[in-house]
């Protein structure tokens, strides 16, 4: 159900951009602008939920790491980092890369939950977690990289994607 709620939060500024461009009048709203809205709005919730429910999310971490309380702590920040991060054009793409990278390296996390049943916030995992959140996680990545990739320089074609509309300029 969280994995739900998080999709959810991460498509809704899309969604809505969409509905505003077929029934409103106004602009189309940029498919990259609508993606990276819901990027920050996920990477903000979940980064912030670091700090919320650490107990639970250090649970996650397998006993052999150390220091499991900082580095839920840590990765709040990067998350919390990369939402803001996203928009700073300079490093937007950059920042995209280091969001899929953290999205890639706390999946171990998720597989050690799974096959272990801990128990977080009273739900216990099993291995039907991971049917749900491998799609999630392929998902976002790619979310991600949609939402802060730009055109190949010197590619002679600069394609703009707007919510309800594709095209491509010479």
């Amino acid at each position: 159900m969280l994995l739900v709620a998080l999709t959810a939060v991460l498509t809704l500024p899309a969604t809505l951009a969409a509905l505003v461009v077929r029934f409103g009048d106004r602009d189309p709203v940029h498919i990259r602008t609508a993606a990276k809205a819901g990027i920050t709005l996920l990477f903000l919730t979940t980064g912030i939920a670091h700090f919320v429910i650490t107990a639970p999310m250090s649970q996650m971490i397998p006993p052999p790491i150390p220091f499991k309380t900082e580095l839920v702590w840590i990765t709040g920040v990067l998350e919390i980092l990369g939402a803001i991060g996203i928009w700073v054009r300079r490093y937007e793409r950059l920042t995209g890369w280091c969001l899929m990278a953290l999205v890639v390296a706390v999946f171990p996390a998720n597989i050690y939950t799974a096959v272990t049943g801990v128990v977080i916030e009273g739900q216990s995992t099993d291995l039907s977690y991971l049917i749900v959140r491998v799609p999630f996680q392929i998902f976002l990545v790619v979310w991600i990289w949609a939402g802060t990739r730009r055109d190949v320089p010197g590619s002679g074609h600069q394609v703009t994607h707007h919510v309800g509309i594709a095209a491509i300029t010479h």
